[in-house]
């Protein structure tokens, strides 16, 4: 229970406010006194909302948008990058077999030489 010197005290802040926020409506930051405004308010604050979120939307999709070109981007990295590696592979392969066909050439040389030398 409030005490009465107190209840007396807090009676004429609360007809002070009473009396100012009669008839008023805040729409987003705007504050509104006049009845008639507030359709219109209303629909300015609307279509600012709408207008917010496809922009937002648009946003996302160019971040969309430029996602896949990234990840295309990428993906096309990756597969030169493999293509180069199995390239230079097969390369190493094809000059080891290439060594390796001449070190057994140079040995049947040597197997032939003796051969004749006996």
């Amino acid at each position: 229970m409030i005490p009465k010197k107190m209840w007396q005290a807090l009676q004429p802040l609360i007809k002070d406010t009473q009396d100012k926020e009669i008839n008023k409506l805040k729409i987003d930051e705007e504050i509104i006194t006049n009845v008639e405004e507030i359709p219109n308010s209303l629909n300015v604050f609307y279509i600012n909302s709408i207008e917010e979120v496809i922009s937002k939307i648009d946003t996302t999709n160019c971040s969309i948008d430029n996602r896949d070109e990234v990840k295309q981007s990428v993906e096309s990295n990756v597969e030169k990058s493999k293509t180069e590696k199995v390239n230079k592979i097969e390369h190493k392969l094809t000059a080891a077999e290439q060594k390796r066909e001449q070190e057994l050439q140079r040995k049947l040389e040597k197997i032939k030489e003796n051969v004749r030398i006996l």
